[in-house]
């Protein structure tokens, strides 16, 4: 009778314990094919790194080969052994390419690009310019360069997969962009210079030509430190400093842009800069061997991942199966009891328990259950001390929040509550972006996004957002849940990529942008604006006369000068040198003529460390409806030449 009973039970309940158990097994296998796609992408990123740290040692035993070549054509230095070394050595970087090319990638541009490459030093080694220092010298550097785009190419297929942690952004943007670029100027700057000192001769083409790859170099330089200021890396931390001194081999080649000091030794300046460049091949090495160590470690880690789901499915079918054979052999006692309980536990009250009564099947069961029952309110616990997130009802009311969201804040709980969420948002956070929130989250879609947020002390943060509907026991959307993950350091590290690094103030690259969009609201809207456009007068002096560090504190005062005296809406950026760019926004001719010349007058009354004074030639410009982006740049560019030409520090309008 007993057994009976229960095969009744069990049949009348089949039908819901089939449902549990699809629907569980369903979404453990759907995070298990999340994490293979993990795996594989960070496995691509691997590959990725691994060819690009096979092209980099390609390319620096290629910029070994192009120096000792270019020094012994030269007469500097016999390095027959030497080259006969790394001819095998460049033999042995290009079979290991192809063979990771071939074996890892399927990508056209990939295999193309590469293809190109050798294809160019087979022309190189058997087109006879192995006698021609000059020929020999350029065409190496050609194909160098290709290598270089390459590696920026190679580092499309990791951005995507890499999580965006500090570390990972330094050292993919060290690997993949700057250090290449780097240790390319520096070698080129080696090879232009030894041909210089060896020939004793240096015109001014080659001293235009060392001047601008000095500036790349300079500027790969910088951006190295930039970067690594966000690194977690102490002992990288402390050695940054030394790094942040002119190198010994750039202070060589100062002596002969600046002072045309030719007696410098051919051969002592080719040391000096094989020796700095090591720095630089030490540098790549310890962020290669990092990144490398991360992903192998983060690889591992979802293959663990993966055995434990593996495990975790069979655990959760072994204790679904446990508790619904234990509902079904409950006594009625034991049914109200279950049932009371978890009816608190719906309502909220985690800290309700089932009563054990029993030590047999039952009391087994209310056992564990109880055990769940405190694992699930440690983890509420830890989620509500730990996550940022918050519910609101339909209206966007606030009806709930987390301690670390309230923390974050500056808020209490009790501040929130009943409060309307626009309580966290930043005045210049643009309406639109909640619009779209909202209209998502009413269809039943889940909403994601970044949005700017303001702190009770007024503090500004970034979070990276998801808002998900909440739905009750009818199917009905009750509210919305959102969980909110800061990004304020990452926004940071993303504003410095659109400042300029000496003077703070906007680079080029932005005011680009700015003007583009600008122009696009001018054509939609009508919307009038002005340029300006300033040089600083004789400043090549100051540089002279006082030294470039003078110089530029020059250009930091005067941009602290200008920005003091435009409005708030108005967009200032350094140009390039010591011209600055002015975007003033519903700004009409007679009004931005009237704004140069209060600018030029205020510099020209300015002292500059309280010791001398400058003057400023400005270009005003207003935009008309047959203009674009090029034809106001130029207009603008024509408008400060003249100023210069009929003598300086005066405001001509085109």
């Amino acid at each position: 009778i007993w057994l009976s009973n229960r095969l009744d039970i069990l049949q009348k309940y089949s039908l819901i314990i089939i449902i549990n158990i699809f629907a569980i097994t369903y979404l453990s296998f759907s995070y298990l094919d999340e994490l293979e796609y993990k795996t594989q992408n960070n496995q691509q990123t691997l590959d990725a790194l691994h060819l690009s740290k096979a092209l980099f040692s390609f390319m620096t035993s290629l910029q070994q080969t192009r120096g000792m070549m270019n020094s012994q054509l030269r007469g500097v230095h016999e390095f027959d052994r030497q080259l006969y070394e790394l001819k095998i050595q460049n033999k042995g970087y290009a079979n290991q390419i192809d063979e990771i090319i071939h074996k890892k990638w399927a990508h056209t541009n990939i295999t193309q690009q590469y293809q190109n490459i050798k294809n160019r030093l087979d022309e190189i080694f058997a087109g006879g310019l192995e006698k021609d220092p000059d020929a020999t010298f350029n065409a190496l550097t050609r194909t160098i360069e290709q290598i270089v785009q390459f590696i920026n190419l190679i580092s499309n297929f990791t951005n995507s997969s890499l999580d965006k942690g500090k570390n990972n952004i330094t050292n993919t943007q060290l690997l993949y962009h700057i250090l290449p670029s780097l240790v390319e100027a520096h070698g080129q700057l080696r090879g232009i210079g030894t041909g210089i000192l060896s020939d004793k001769s240096l015109n001014k083409e080659n001293k235009k030509a060392l001047t601008l790859i000095r500036h790349h170099f300079f500027h790969d330089l910088q951006d190295m430190h930039t970067f690594e200021q966000y690194h977690d890396s102490v002992d990288h931390i402390a050695n940054k400093y030394s790094l942040l001194e002119l190198p010994q081999s750039i202070r060589l080649l100062d002596k002969i842009l600046q002072e045309e000091d030719l007696s410098i030794s051919a051969k002592e300046y080719f040391e000096v800069f094989t020796k700095d460049s090591r720095v630089y091949l030490d540098e790549y090495d310890m962020h290669y061997k990092e990144l490398n160590e991360h992903i192998n470690t983060t690889i591992q880690i979802q293959k663990k991942h993966r055995f434990f789901a593996y495990v975790a499915i069979w655990i959760i079918l072994f204790l679904v199966l446990y508790l619904l054979i234990g509902i079904l052999i409950t006594s009625n006692l034991f049914k109200s009891a279950f049932l009371n309980t978890t009816k608190k536990i719906a309502q909220g009250e985690l800290g309700s328990r089932l009563e054990i009564y029993t030590h047999n099947e039952y009391g087994a069961i209310a056992n564990d259950l109880n055990k769940m029952l405190e694992y699930l309110e440690q983890t509420t616990k830890t989620i509500n001390k730990y996550v940022d997130t918050f519910q609101t009802d339909l209206n966007g009311n606030i009806t709930s929040v987390s301690d670390a969201f309230a923390q974050h804040c500056g808020y209490s709980e009790k501040e929130l509550i009943g409060k309307h969420h626009n309580i966290l948002h930043h005045p210049d956070a643009p309406v639109t972006v909640y619009t779209k929130m909202w209209n998502k989250v009413k269809r039943g879609e889940e909403w994601k996004g970044e949005l700017l947020n303001r702190c009770k002390d007024g503090s500004d943060f970034w979070v990276n957002t998801s808002v998900v509907p909440l739905y009750d026991e009818q199917g009905e959307i009750r509210g919305y849940m959102s969980i909110c993950q800061d990004i304020t350091n990452q926004k940071r590290v993303e504003e410095l990529s659109i400042t300029d690094f000496l003077t703070q103030i906007y680079n080029r690259k932005y005011f680009n942008e700015k003007l583009k969009k600008t122009i696009s609201l001018y054509h939609r809207y009508q919307t009038p604006f002005s340029l300006i456009m300033i040089d600083i007068d004789f400043f090549k002096k100051v540089n002279d006369t006082y030294g470039h560090l003078v110089g530029d504190s020059t250009l930091v005062q005067m941009s602290a000068l200008l920005k003091t005296h435009l409005r708030e809406n108005d967009v200032l950026a350094r140009w390039g040198g010591e011209e600055f760019m002015i975007l003033l926004s519903h700004t009409h001719k007679d009004e931005a003529i009237k704004i140069a010349n209060k600018l030029r007058s205020l510099v020209e009354q300015h002292l500059f460390d309280d010791t001398y004074k400058m003057t400023i030639s400005l270009g005003v410009s207003h935009f008309l409806d047959d203009d674009s982006f090029d034809t106001i740049l130029e207009r603008i560019d024509r408008a400060l030449y003249q100023s210069k030409k009929e003598g300086r520090n005066m405001v001509t309008y085109l």
